[in-house]
């Protein structure tokens, strides 16, 4: 008989465990014992059952008897289970506990019980080892002793059905780990862990190209020449054993002084140290290629830029030459504005060749540039007019610094030629701050004599600066905002997109 019982934590300290496995061949097992009980006790029946919170099930019986499973409640077992030794039934129908079960009462095969409690190893009481006769009895003492000695046996033998179920799941998981072994291409030493000899080797044949009995006897020391890997594993071997596993990418040289790769995994077990090498020189060749594919793709952005920025500036000197050239207020302002436009762009790729990072820009080191230059293009009178640039620690990314730049080359320039006439003096300022969370705010405000127009005027005027700045707002996916009362200020605000690109990507 196959069974399986699941067995609950219940109540007044009947069937704690959490579970209980009832095993294979436990009718044959317990058999022998039911047949000796019924014969000592001169009873046609006896049985071995289990008891969890609400349901009774048979595990070995002698007699005709019926093995179905019937609820706890209709059954005597209930009450042995309660017991701490023998329970003895002499009349089911005249005990108090009996009488008034129905299934008890009127059922004339059951007229007489005994029995005693079956414990779990861990001291559980699980079920109940009893005698069933269908009259009315007494049992002699020698027959109480006889069946409360019958019952340790039945837990004896339970004890080590379990155990042999526990040995049986050991042994196939011990096979399958066998069988993984077998198929495993890994390399397999047991070491010493102070010396680091090599005890026991497998499988180095595959990976290395040399016999497992050529590094019997060898240190392990003489395989791994780097320093700092063998101080790692020193210092590991070390430390408290329930610091776990130790893996370590090492180089190695095969037998045919070919570069091979292995990932050691070190273990600790019964005072030796276990090793396993998987061989990854492929994964390891391919990482390399890649990080100087990397290196190459990152040396020529890094000439993109370089070669853009020399471009632009060559275009920016074109135009300087030109405004040497010309007397023409109105040349010069056209000349000027697009020089530093260009100068703008050409600052954003001076510092991304500058620096390993391609995508994003310093914004202050930007705009420290930026301004530095437009204070060359338009020579102002330092002690009259200043420019304050106040930038919170940030970095965007190209996509958004390039119009940011580009906005406060237009306001600035705008400032320098407007608001401050007849060399009035004054302050323009350029506050960058991090607001909430992703939003960033970009003031550009002066002390000048103040803006006559709304942002509606100006786009109807079709005032070119403006223009400019307006489509770039929208490139930002911005908000624009000015304040003309104690200062003309001229305020963005946008959220922050560390989305990677060109600029059209926005």
């Amino acid at each position: 008989m196959d069974q399986f019982i699941q067995v609950s934590s219940g109540e007044n300290g009947v069937n704690t465990e959490n579970t209980f496995e009832f095993i294979n061949n436990s009718e044959e097992e317990l058999a022998p014992l039911n047949r000796l009980a019924a014969y000592i006790c001169d009873t046609p029946v006896s049985l071995v059952n289990l008891l969890d919170n609400n349901f009774q099930y048979n595990a070995s019986k002698f007699g005709d008897w019926s093995a179905q499973t019937l609820p706890k409640e209709e059954t005597v077992c209930q009450f042995t289970v309660e017991e701490e030794d023998l329970l003895v039934i002499p009349d089911t129908r005249k005990d108090q506990r009996t009488k008034t079960i129905k299934e008890i009462a009127d059922n004339d095969d059951l007229r007489f019980y005994a029995g005693v409690p079956i414990k779990s190893p861990s001291g559980n009481r699980i079920g109940a080892f009893c005698v069933i006769g269908n009259q009315p009895k007494e049992l002699a003492k020698e027959q109480r002793q006889a069946l409360v000695d019958l019952g340790k046996e039945v837990e004896a033998r339970i004890k080590l059905l379990k155990e042999k179920k526990t040995v049986e799941a050991q042994r196939d998981r011990l096979e399958e780990a066998g069988a993984f072994l077998k198929n495993s291409t890994d390399i397999r030493w047991v070491l010493e862990p102070v010396t680091f000899k090599i005890l026991k080797a497998e499988g180095a044949e595959q990976i290395l190209g040399c016999s497992d009995a050529d590094l019997v006897g060898k240190n392990l020391f003489d395989l791994i020449e780097q320093v700092n890997i063998q101080n790692h594993i020193k210092q590991w071997t070390n430390e408290p054993q329930d610091r776990g596993k130790l893996g370590v990418p090492v180089q190695l040289t095969s037998s045919d002084s070919e570069e091979r790769w292995l990932n050691l995994t070190f273990t600790r077990y019964n005072e030796k140290l276990l090793a396993t090498g998987r061989d990854i020189t492929k994964q390891h060749r391919a990482e390399e290629q890649l990080k100087d594919s990397l290196e190459e793709k990152e040396i020529l952005l890094s000439e993109v830029h370089h070669r853009v920025k020399n471009n632009l500036a060559v275009v920016s000197s074109l135009l300087q030459l030109e405004r040497f050239q010309t007397e023409d207020e109105r040349i010069l302002n056209v000349l000027r504005n697009s020089e530093s436009r260009i100068m703008s762009i050409a600052k954003i790729h001076e510092l991304l060749y500058q620096t390993e990072d391609f995508a994003n820009v310093q914004l202050e080191q930007y705009l420290e540039a930026l301004i530095s230059h437009l204070e060359e293009t338009y020579p102002l009178d330092s002690e009259k007019i200043a420019i304050e640039l106040k930038v919170a620690e940030l970095s965007l990314n190209v996509n958004q610094a390039l119009p940011v730049g580009l906005i406060i080359n237009e306001l600035i320039t705008n400032a320098i030629k407007h608001a401050f006439p007849e060399k009035q003096e004054g302050t323009i300022r350029v506050l960058v701050l991090k607001k909430e969370p992703g939003i960033v705010s970009v003031e550009v405000s002066d002390t000048g004599k103040g803006l006559d127009m709304d942002a509606s005027e100006l786009q109807e005027k079709g005032n070119l600066g403006f223009t400019l700045v307006d489509t770039l707002v929208k490139q930002l996916n911005a908000e624009l905002a000015i304040d003309k009362n104690d200062r003309t200020t001229f305020r963005i605000t946008f959220q922050k997109n560390d989305k990677k690109g060109s600029v059209n990507a926005l």
